[in-house]
């Protein structure tokens, strides 16, 4: 094991409290995200079409600037795709939220189907893909519900679920990072 990870790592099991505090912070932010779903997918969406257009300038100046490039009208292609993309973005971010809510959408249900498939696949682990399947179809089926006019709610509400979720992560690992540190004598 290399020196830097070491003590990275023993850095990491001395912090168990930060783990605790970011862990709470996540889970704190998520749920004030869930009171404002609609303004957290509009920033994601704003964020996202800023992205594009950066994206987009970078991709036409190095298209523009190296014609020498044998990919150089699929470069400025995609320049000018994410160009485009990010204007309609910032522009008309229903429609953006609802294209990405789509996506969300057939995610779950391909996944479903891939779950459900396996399930049939291998028999060990049924009961864990049928379980995988059953919540993926749940959401697929409350994505495509009420879509595209619930595409905003659906974008934050996938985002605070994120936080939620990742707090509550963090504040498992800083719990079994105190359990090991009082197991081995250091508490």
């Amino acid at each position: 094991m290399d020196i830097r990870t070491e003590k990275s790592s023993a850095n990491f099991r001395e912090d168990h409290v930060l783990l605790v505090y970011m862990g709470a912070a996540m889970v704190i932010l998520g749920a004030v995200f869930l009171l404002v779903m609609d303004f957290i997918a509009r920033v994601l969406i704003f964020l996202l079409g800023l992205l594009l257009l950066i994206g987009g300038a970078l991709f036409l100046i190095y298209g523009i600037y190296h014609p020498s490039n044998k990919y150089r009208k699929m470069i400025l292609g995609i320049g000018i795709f994410s160009l485009i993309t990010g204007i309609l973005a910032l522009a008309i971010p229903d429609i953006m939220a609802s294209l990405i809510t789509l996506i969300i959408g057939i995610f779950f249900a391909a996944y479903a189907l891939i779950a459900f498939i396996a399930s049939y696949i291998n028999k060990e682990r049924r009961s864990n893909n049928i379980g995988v399947g059953a919540i993926n179809s749940m959401f697929s089926i409350l994505v495509f519900a009420h879509w595209p006019h619930s595409s905003m709610a659906v974008i934050g509400f996938f985002i605070a679920l994120d936080f939620v979720v990742g707090g509550i992560w963090l504040l498992i690992l800083a719990r079994d990072v105190k359990m090991e540190k009082i197991y081995e004598g250091k508490i």
